[in-house]
């Protein structure tokens, strides 16, 4: 069992102490500085565990994000660490004395991602930290947590850290390489809280390590550290199966898409079709379904969707709407919402919105019961992708909200009284991919599941180089469109060029209606069959996508791409789907032409082809950095392509591939036409839909857009962090492929090497 702390969930399992966080070096101090004669004992850092931990550096003004695993029995470390668009990888090989290095650098012009691989000798590396005999080196628990053994560790005080009540230990570093480094721990009273499970368990909650540090061996001049590490999530007990427990949430109002990953709440219709166990639930508000998902089995239930923290009734109570990005951060429903001023959240300076909350129960309504407040990070900060807040036409980053009873007790009921702090870690502005709403593992069978493939001129591959994630989202996009589905239901489409004959081959699945007693059948759209029936005469008539290039002189640039009307063919990966009588003739290869062949197909007969290879170009090859991304990461590429995306057109110019004298263009254009250059300004890839300034005096001005970052679309919040799911122990060090999202039922398209977001 994993026993893993809420550190700061406020409920009746978790007792603290309130107090009002203040300037971050007031708050570290909280009392006497100098050791007690008497105190708890010790914490006993475990010799096995993954943590989570936000790095604030009060010297440079920047945060960054970092994961350890840690199994001392293996001689394992594992070390991942994003910061500066630098995402890195470290795997501690401790019983063969090697040590490798895995550094992607993000955002960079061409679109990929190169990756550097180093490998060395751990002893050389880290001399401090040989063995006696120096027959090899390991770090032990209390150093891989900077606690205990040989560093002088003294209880201060009792104190308090996010609301949580801790014992506070001091400790003093010097190593062989001259490294002096002071350490102030908090880890939690046992006395005091215990977790889900009952479990008193210490955990860190937080270090705050200042000293000088020497870059490298031989170093006269040092640099200054102050870095404040704020334990998210910590799990002492962690096991090969085992998932973590936490929060996690994607947002998408354009697409009106919305994914919760956690164990339901006991009670809920998510609980009562799926228990108490890990589940991704996916909710697709324009046909009123969400789809419940095991993380662990791949099992999957459809319901319509009930009530949650992303929905709005109807007036009738009979169905519900995604919440707007205002009501989502409880800003579209605090009274007399003002700027306050500046306060301290995790030792970040950040800029506070009060208001009050309104209650209503089934014996009337409470005006202003309860004081709201939510924390922005103020401008002058760097995230851990290495963008400055309130630059780059990025929105204020959310911090913390807080909402406590502004009445008394007795006005309230008691089931009601409410006194919550919550963190918001690793939030990230942009628009997730599709493949975090990945719906499959919920549809079976060949009736209910197909996958396609189509070609398109070869002479939009620069196009689509540019910006691949931009370019596949407005595939599937359209393709949704024109054949009258959500874009939930079209699926892990992949994009690659092929050299040997010139063109765009892009392959994606298509699925069913979901199989639930209620469904809004208009918006859901028309049944697997009639929409293959549909895509086949789309294609072999005339197929289009509107493809908007903001690299041209002319802003007003677009490029219409036509599919060529005899490519689509349907993918029958491992034969496990039996061919139609009409499909089982033998396709025909043809290594100078390969459009009829699964891109499998191809890259074997390319390959024997003159030498020739096919060249890969989907965001499903060569992102090395995706391996480990927990969809937390927007390079300044990405941030450039969504700031010219915003660009706004005005004369468009056509380019197509083929057929484009001989087809009439569809209904359809008229509507692309209208989102690419109506009156709206056009954003990433959906129209911006709220723009509203609170002011007061001299607060900052911001639009709730920006206090929330909403605009674009993304929310990922990692409430007490996002975690990695844990399939086996060694992915965790980086030893074997790449883990998956979700276990997909029976048929994995692309092979054993599909790339997923990892979360």
């Amino acid at each position: 069992m994993v026993h893993t702390f809420f550190l700061d969930e406020s409920s009746a399992s978790l007792q603290y102490e309130q107090q009002q966080q203040a300037h971050p070096d007031e708050a570290a101090d909280g009392g006497s500085r100098a050791s007690q004669p008497h105190g708890p004992i010790a914490p006993s850092p475990p010799s096995k565990y993954i943590a989570k931990i936000e790095g604030v550096d009060l010297t440079y003004n920047q945060t960054h994000y970092v994961e350890e695993h840690y199994d001392y029995n293996r001689r394992l470390l594992a070390v991942t660490s994003l910061a500066q668009e630098t995402f890195t990888h470290t795997i501690f090989y401790y019983a063969i004395d090697t040590v490798v290095f895995m550094t992607t650098f993000l955002g960079i012009e061409d679109g990929m991602s190169p990756m550097q691989c180093m490998v060395g000798k751990a002893s050389r590396v880290f001399p401090w930290m040989l063995e006696p005999d120096g027959s090899y080196i390991a770090v032990a628990p209390a150093q891989s947590l900077l606690f205990g053994d040989d560093y002088k560790y003294s209880w201060v005080n009792n104190d308090s850290q996010r609301e949580v009540p801790c014992n506070r230990w001091d400790a003093c570093i010097t190593t062989t390489g001259n490294d002096t480094l002071q350490v102030e721990y908090q880890w939690s009273d046992p006395t005091r809280t215990f977790d889900m499970f009952g479990y008193t368990n210490e955990r860190p909650v937080s270090a705050r390590v200042r000293g000088q540090v020497y870059p490298s061996q031989g170093s006269t001049i040092p640099f200054n550290v102050d870095t404040i590490y704020n334990f998210a999530l910590f799990d002492d007990a962690p096991t090969d199966q085992d998932l973590n427990w936490a929060f996690q949430m994607w947002y998408d109002y354009n697409r009106k898409l919305s994914r919760l990953d956690s164990i339901p709440a006991l009670g809920s219709q998510e609980a009562q079709v799926a228990g108490p166990v890990q589940v991704a639930v996916v909710s697709d508000f324009t046909s009123g379904v969400e789809y419940v998902i095991d993380k662990a089995l791949g099992n999957c239930t459809a319901l319509p969707i009930g009530p949650g923290w992303d929905t709005i009734p109807s007036p009738d109570g009979s169905s519900f709407t995604i919440t707007n990005p205002l009501v989502l951060f409880g800003l579209g429903e605090a009274n007399n919402l003002t700027y306050y001023g500046t306060k301290y959240a995790r030792h970040m300076p950040c800029d506070v919105w009060v208001g009050h909350l309104d209650l209503s129960y089934e014996n009337g309504t409470i005006e202003d019961a309860y004081i709201y407040e939510i924390y922005f990070l103020q401008s002058g900060w760097r995230d851990d992708s290495g963008a400055e807040v309130g630059y780059e036409g990025l929105y204020p980053e959310p911090v913390l909200i807080k909402i406590q009873q502004y009445v008394t007790e007795s006005v309230l009921p008691t089931l009601l009284t409410i006194d919550l702090k919550q963190n918001i870690f690793k939030f990230e502005e942009r628009s997730p991919d599709m493949d975090v709403f990945d719906i499959t593992p919920c549809f079976t069978g060949h009736d209910h599941i197909r996958r396609f493939q189509m070609a398109f001129p070869g002479n939009f591959r620069n196009t689509y180089d540019k910006n691949p994630d931009y370019f596949i989202s407005e595939v599937q996009s359209q393709l949704a469109m024109q054949l009258v589905i959500p874009v939930i239901r079209v699926q892990h489409m992949m994009i690659e060029y092929s050299e040997t004959d010139g063109r765009l081959y892009c392959e994606f699945t298509l699925l069913d209606v979901p199989d639930v007693d209620w469904v809004n059948l208009p918006a859901v759209g028309p049944p697997l069959d009639e929409v293959v029936v549909e895509l086949q005469h789309a294609v072999s008539t005339y197929f289009v996508v509107v493809i908007y290039d903001s690299d041209f002189d002319n802003l007003g640039h677009i490029q219409l791409m036509v599919a060529y009307n005899d490519s689509l063919v349907e993918m029958f990966e491992d034969e496990c789907h039996p061919l139609k009588q009409h499909q089982q003739e033998p396709r025909q290869y043809n290594q100078f032409t390969s459009q009829h062949l699964t891109p499998r197909e191809r890259q074997a007969v390319v390959a024997g082809n003159g030498g020739k290879k096919t060249k890969l170009h989907g965001k499903h090859q060569g992102k090395v950095q995706r391996r480990w991304k927990e969809s937390a990461t927007t390079s300044g590429k990405d941030r450039q392509g969504e700031d010219e995306d915003k660009r706004s057109a005005k004369e468009p110019i056509g380019e197509v591939g083929v057929n484009q004298n001989s087809q009439q263009q569809p209904w359809y254009l008229e509507a692309l036409y209208s989102i690419l250059y109506g009156t709206k300004q056009r954003d990433h890839q959906y129209p911006q839909s709220y723009y509203l300034g609170m002011t007061r005096g001299s607060s900052p001005t911001y639009s709730p857009g920006a206090m929330a970052g909403m605009g674009v679309g993304m929310f990922l919040t990692g409430l007490l962090l996002g975690c990695v799911i844990m399939l086996v122990s060694l992915r965790h060090f980086g030893l074997t492929g790449d883990p998956e999202m979700i276990p997909l039922s029976a048929s994995k398209f692309g092979g054993g090497g599909e790339h997923r977001v990892i979360l």
